[in-house]
């Protein structure tokens, strides 16, 4: 309690001090020429692919935001803190850009467990936080009126999966791989069953597996008794390049099915062929031919040699969000830019976003095939 005390009252100074503001003088003050964005995200550890795209789609706003003189006159700044995708160190890592650091805006964590672990604390302390990329179905409502997100939801990754396996692909029969001890994998893949089961298909296998386990043998062995049309694999790519090889080696060939957190250079490198005509569902795809959407595509080739994946344009968004709403506000004041952002309607790189009730995004969905060992747009839904 103590802790939160002294962590608001560092809050507000930096506020008064103009550290963090701009826009009309509200929280901020003639001395400052900076706007201070905290982040919390993996940089290191196994989602680490996913915090190094957030931070490098927002570096790519930075350079454009202030090399066109910043946000009302302020240069923006983002201070990156690594969380390796755990909820203990994502706390520890909030802690030390709030209550240490004076941090008044906040984007992320990336991962749902992460950020469903820091969203009570950004409400109590009165901190605007956009999550990128945590999917998971609660998160908003769980992390209070000060939580919100960029993504679409989990179940709405289930659902497009299973809509488009029945509608588009002809299926009749599925099988759920999921991981028990994630909640991003268990949102999606109850949401999908559900989802599947209203359309009339039949769900033959829904089985689950520990975090951490590497031998999917037992699971597989029965989904290939079942011989189902569509197999869900809801997990981060690390872990789905290495149930899809199982899963070929052993002689599976349904089509493969999965939701965004597939979205990896690493899925290919790690599953390589398995992974071929797999299908997953995103939140942009590169190959948009939205002129913003390849604005921010040539950037980011030209800075990091490659092709940004949704984790990236998604945190580009985060930042845009941040920018509409500070300017709408004309303050960087917590409450200003939470209510702010309750009445966004924004076009960003991942599409038009409009918050709900609950401050998560209505938004199209996009579905990439692994073509030729790369990702592509195969078209877009809505849910």
């Amino acid at each position: 309690m103590k802790k939160r005390l002294l962590g608001g009252i560092l809050a507000i100074s930096m506020l008064t001090m103009g550290l963090v503001g701009c826009g009309n003088g509200q929280g901020s003050s003639g001395d400052s020429d900076e706007i201070v964005i905290g982040a919390i995200g993996p940089l290191s550890g196994g989602a680490s692919t996913y915090g190094q795209s957030v931070k490098n789609g927002a570096q790519i706003f930075l350079d454009k935001v202030n090399a066109n003189g910043g946000i009302d006159g302020k240069q923006v700044v983002l201070k990156f803190e690594d969380d390796e995708a755990d909820p203990t160190k994502a706390i520890n890592a909030y802690d030390k850009l709030v209550n240490q650091d004076g941090v008044g805006l906040l984007l992320g964590p990336v991962t749902s467990g992460a950020a469903n672990a820091v969203g009570p604390n950004a409400t109590a302390d009165g901190v605007p936080m956009i999550t990128p990329s945590g999917t998971e179905t609660n998160l908003t409502t769980t992390g209070g009126e000060f939580v919100f997100r960029t993504c679409y939801i989990d179940a709405t990754q289930g659902e497009v999966i299973a809509k488009y396996s029945t509608e588009n692909l002809g299926a009749k029969t599925m099988a759920v791989l999921y991981n028990k001890d994630s909640d991003y994998s268990i949102g999606i893949a109850e949401a999908a069953k559900a989802q599947f089961e209203s359309n009339g298909g039949k769900v033959v296998e829904y089985v689950s597996y520990n975090e951490g386990d590497k031998d999917f043998s037992a699971q597989l062995t029965n989904i290939k008794g079942s011989n189902p049309d569509v197999l869900v694999l809801p997990d981060y790519y690390s872990v789905v390049g290495v149930i899809a090889d199982q899963a070929r080696k052993i002689g599976i060939t349904s089509q493969l099915m999965g939701g965004d957190g597939w979205d990896s250079p690493e899925l290919v490198k790690i599953g390589g062929d398995a992974v071929e005509g797999a299908f997953f569902v995103n939140h942009y795809s590169p190959n948009d031919t939205d002129e913003a959407v390849q604005e921010f595509v040539n950037s980011y080739k030209e800075k990091y040699g490659q092709t940004p994946d949704a984790f990236a344009a998604l945190s580009y968004s985060t930042l845009q969000l941040f920018e509409e709403a500070i300017t709408k506000a004309g303050s960087t004041d917590g409450e200003a830019v939470k209510e702010a952002l309750k009445n966004i309607e924004g076009e960003t790189i991942s599409g038009n976003i409009k918050f709900d009730e609950n401050r998560n995004p209505q938004k199209s969905v996009s579905i990439i095939k692994i073509e030729n060992g790369e990702a592509k747009l195969e078209t877009k839904v809505n849910p």
